[in-house]
């Protein structure tokens, strides 16, 4: 027996609905939170969008399965589990963001990115400046054109006209603990394009100079949009450190895969790290660990206010390409359609138990290829015989749920009930957002 366990794979561990300290915290306070934001926060963090209250209730139902599942199956020993789905929310989950970032990784890796040397900048802003920005969410997108401007003048100063940048500028706005620090994490190659697609090198990247175009442009918008005083602008001006900042990382070269997906995960990571969060439910205090600053004790609605304001908006763009990388370039390489992923998930659900797929598959990474990259282990392995698993069917009825749960023993009685993404309606379609649906759990 020693032998055979010695020879079964690495095991993946799912996420375990509700064991999370963020989803203890939003149980026990998000309605506290909604009561007394208007009083405590609204002043210092606008209004409560609508966003934040969907995401925050899609969270909460992530991994239950009440809001519906896959049923596995192993091919050896035939014994089933379940996989229920998650809330696909953004900026938020720490899992579904980390799928996100993967699957971003896997892109900039196998398909966009020239074989040539890039370089990771971060553009910070004054803390002074950034107040503008926790009011007004777009004011990101003037940032991030700023640093390519800045940038563009800097690729003009050393090489004239005529050259392309290839530049990938990822929007945050957060820093350490979910603080509001708005800043620009920029991906860029070491070089330009000419009009023939001859990339020409750029041995050397000025950071102060690079600094002093950027704080000019910042300047310029804000003042085009009458929100920064000429006086307050020479008050910044006169500083001996102004508060701007151009951090220059090494550089990646096109061997460097491994280390390209770990900054992808860190550029498109979610605003919190669970395993630094320790939440004392009786004093309402979240202790969170950080580098910089050691370990912060922080009020529990403190903590979900800078939540709030980390969810980004519906349709708000994360990521923007520009120059060579744009979508609108002519010198943009065509990224060939990879539909051999799309085709595999296909197969294996169709081939078995003569279960048929509805409606438009995606065509993205087949989500076990994902979390492989990250744990280096097949999520599809039996946790019994170490065999391999296929999806053979999508619960989503919830007549089958509760008869499938029960069967299980999944002592499911006990789960809360869903908020948002709650299991379909047997009756007429409703008006308004699922959660206006009456839930069939009484």
């Amino acid at each position: 027996m020693e032998g055979i366990a010695a020879h079964i794979p690495k095991q993946y561990e799912p996420k375990r609905f509700g064991k999370s300290s963020l989803y203890r915290i939003l149980v026990d306070y998000w309605d506290e939170f909604t009561r007394v934001y208007e009083q405590r926060f609204e002043r210092l963090c606008g209004s409560l969008r609508s966003v934040v209250e969907r995401v925050v209730d899609r969270f909460i139902d992530c991994g239950n399965p009440l809001c519906g599942f896959a049923r596995i199956r192993c091919e050896n020993c035939k014994k089933e589990r379940i996989r229920p789905f998650s809330c696909k929310t953004r900026g938020f989950c720490n899992s579904c963001q980390a799928r996100f970032a993967t699957e971003w990784g896997i892109f900039l890796v196998d398909k966009l990115l020239e074989p040539v040397p890039h370089r990771h900048m971060v553009f910070t802003l004054p803390k002074i400046l950034r107040t503008y920005f926790r009011y007004d969410r777009k004011l990101i997108n003037d940032l991030s054109r700023a640093a390519y401007k800045s940038v563009t003048k800097y690729a003009e100063y050393m090489f004239g006209n005529g050259g392309t940048l290839g530049m990938i500028a990822v929007r945050q706005h957060f820093g350490e603990a979910a603080r509001h620090h708005p800043h620009i994490h920029v991906l860029l190659a070491e070089g330009v394009w000419n009009n023939k697609r001859e990339f020409i090198p750029l041995f050397k990247i000025d950071a102060a100079m690079i600094q002093q175009c950027f704080e000019v442009e910042v300047f310029r918008f804000l003042r085009h949009k009458g929100l920064l005083s000429k006086e307050r602008m020479e008050l910044i001006k006169s500083w001996h450190h102004s508060g701007f900042g151009v951090y220059l990382d090494r550089s990646l070269y096109p061997e460097d895969k491994e280390d390209m997906m770990r900054l992808a995960r860190y550029l498109l990571r979610a605003p919190i790290a669970l395993d630094r969060i320790d939440y004392d439910r009786d004093k309402g205090i979240v202790n969170y660990s950080t580098d910089k600053f050691g370990v912060l004790e922080i009020d529990v609605l403190d903590f979900i206010a800078r939540l709030s304001i980390q969810v980004p908006d519906p349709y708000e763009r994360l990521l923007v390409y520009y120059g060579l990388y744009s979508n609108a370039s002519a010198l943009r390489k065509q990224i060939p359609v990879d539909k051999s992923d799309n085709e595999k998930e296909k197969r294996q659900v169709e081939s078995c138990d003569k279960t048929k797929v509805t409606g438009k598959l995606r065509s993205k990474k087949y989500w076990a290829r994902l979390i492989e990259k990250i744990w280096l282990t097949d999520p599809m392995l039996c946790p019994s015989c170490g065999g391999k698993c296929r999806v053979i069917s999508f619960i989503t009825q919830f007549s089958v749920i509760d008869k499938i749960l029960k069967h299980i023993g999944y002592h499911h009685k006990d789960l809360p009930k869903p908020l948002y993404r709650g299991p379909p309606c047997n009756g007429p379609p409703c008006n308004g957002p699922p959660k206006a649906c009456k839930n069939p759990l009484g």
